[in-house]
């Protein structure tokens, strides 16, 4: 008589004479085949042909590609006031409660 490897795996984890190690092996492997896969679908809605929606796609695939542009700008100072490293305080921080 034949036995499927699912019904095989699933003696292998169900027999109390076996290490536990190989009984926890057959079960993660049998689990696959026996509990349905949780899995992310995503759903499109057609505006146009499909021609349509995959040059939409490549132009926005493009622009995300393209650099960003740099802020230009100088430090000015406050109220006549620079800060440098040597005035910030030398404390180490503290947490708070």
């Amino acid at each position: 008589m034949k036995i499927t490897p699912l019904e095989f795996l699933t003696a292998v984890y169900m027999n109390d004479q076996l290490p536990l190690q190989a009984r926890m092996k057959a079960a993660i492997e049998a689990a696959q085949y026996v509990h349905p896969k949780l899995a992310m679908v995503g759903v499109a809605h057609a505006n146009g042909d499909l021609g349509t929606m995959l040059e939409r796609a490549i132009a926005a695939s493009a622009k995300a590609r393209e650099p960003l542009k740099m802020i230009e700008a100088q430090a000015k100072p406050t109220n006549g006031h620079s800060l440098s490293p040597t005035d910030v305080s030398s404390k180490p921080l503290r947490r708070r409660a």
